[in-house]
């Protein structure tokens, strides 16, 4: 996709959005909850949300005294809620952003959290520490983006998706002047994409659809590593191998092709999220939650539970963090080990809870809403 493309020269600046109030209804499950005891009924004591961007406090946390109240030592001496509520030793949510249209793939580094949002044609961020919300890339509204957003580098990467002229872009996490960076065009509905050491991996998700390589800035365009792939959507790599999922044949599969060899399958899984780390490749199954198999398709377990859809899942060194991705939402924790008969549960009642990361001490969602196009939200939550 060239810029032209996009039907503007896109000026960026880098502004501050006003602060709004919380998620009405919205809730943090209180301290020893899992997926069997939570009833709905429990509030948090009736204690506000922060408002958007809420900043935290000088950095002096003060004397160790009412864990079970103090937002400096919640729960434990040195845990800080990072801007939000403490009850009852549990950290409360802070709502990053309440947004005009669904807000949709979010990344997070330790040190900001971004966003897109297809109805403002924006990636945004926000200081995971609270602050205000700033936009990293100013497109046309109704920018059809796709369901990945990566920091790497120096750099945000997204896509845009288009029947013959999608496209992965890049730009500057400060901010784009003028426009982005074409990284490469010309594609088939690119919904997934990742970036792997100093590799880009891509897929085209139509009935003939391409999988495709190259290494960063990927001036040589895309070598191609399986074509005629039916729909591939999510898609990851590992050292030489790369990985993606399609919907045909039998409901589904998650594929592997090593070194430039031919593909063949991991298991044969309807797969929504799919990430892999060494050996090991996690994935979820909606209706069954996330499990985790090997490049050979060998063994093959089941992690979390408790959920009752979830489409999209996050881990960090030693858990998985995922949702029910549906109108009254929950977002859960389990270690990668398996977490038994349930997970932890860290929120819920949120609004369709869409894409999910987890970085340093907290962990980022967005919530598409329950309006529709009439505004989702960002939320962070310390972990």
């Amino acid at each position: 996709m060239t810029l032209a493309a996009f039907g503007w020269l896109g000026s960026v600046a880098v502004v501050g959005c006003n602060a709004l109030l919380g998620i009405e209804g919205a809730e943090t499950a209180v301290p020893g909850e899992d997926a069997s005891t939570v009833d709905g009924s429990v509030a948090p004591d009736g204690a506000p949300l922060p408002p958007d961007g809420a900043v935290l406090a000088d950095a002096d946390p003060g004397p160790c005294v009412d864990v079970a109240s103090n937002p400096r030592h919640c729960g434990a001496c040195g845990r800080d809620c990072l801007g939000g509520v403490c009850v009852s030793g549990q950290c409360q949510l802070v709502v990053v952003s309440n947004e005009e249209g669904r807000p949709t793939a979010i990344a997070s580094d330790g040190e900001h959290v971004y966003w897109t949002n297809p109805a403002l044609g924006d990636v945004r961020r926000a200081n995971v520490a609270g602050g205000p919300v700033e936009i990293v890339f100013d497109g046309p509204p109704g920018t059809r983006f796709g369901e990945r957003l990566v920091r790497h580098g120096e750099d945000v990467f997204f896509s845009v998706q288009d029947a013959t002229d999608g496209g992965v872009f890049r730009c500057p996490r400060g901010g784009c002047a003028p426009s982005p960076v074409t990284v490469v065009d010309g594609l088939a509905e690119p919904t997934f994409f990742d970036v792997v050491g100093g590799d880009l991996v891509v897929g085209e998700n139509v009935f003939s659809g391409r999988i495709g390589r190259c290494t960063l800035p990927c001036g040589g365009g895309l070598a191609s590593v399986s074509i005629d792939e039916r729909f591939p959507t999510y898609v990851t790599a590992s050292g030489d191998a790369v990985l993606w999922d399609t919907l045909i044949p039998v409901q589904g599969n998650i594929r592997v092709a090593r070194g430039g060899g031919v593909a063949s399958i991991v298991t044969d899984s309807p797969v929504r999220e799919l990430r892999v780390e060494g050996e090991n490749v996690f994935h979820a199954v909606r209706g069954s939650g996330v499990f985790v198999a090997t490049l050979d398709g060998g063994s093959r377990r089941k992690v979390t539970s408790g959920s009752t859809q979830t489409d999209d899942f996050a881990l960090d060194g030693t858990d998985v963090y995922y949702a029910d991705t549906l109108e009254s939402g929950r977002i859960f924790r389990c270690p990668r080990a398996g977490c038994g008969d349930a997970g932890v549960l860290l929120a819920r009642d949120q609004p369709y809870p869409h894409d999910i990361s987890a970085s340093g001490d907290q962990v980022f969602w967005t919530n598409l809403g329950a309006g529709g196009d009439a505004g989702g939200s960002v939320v962070r939550l310390r972990k």
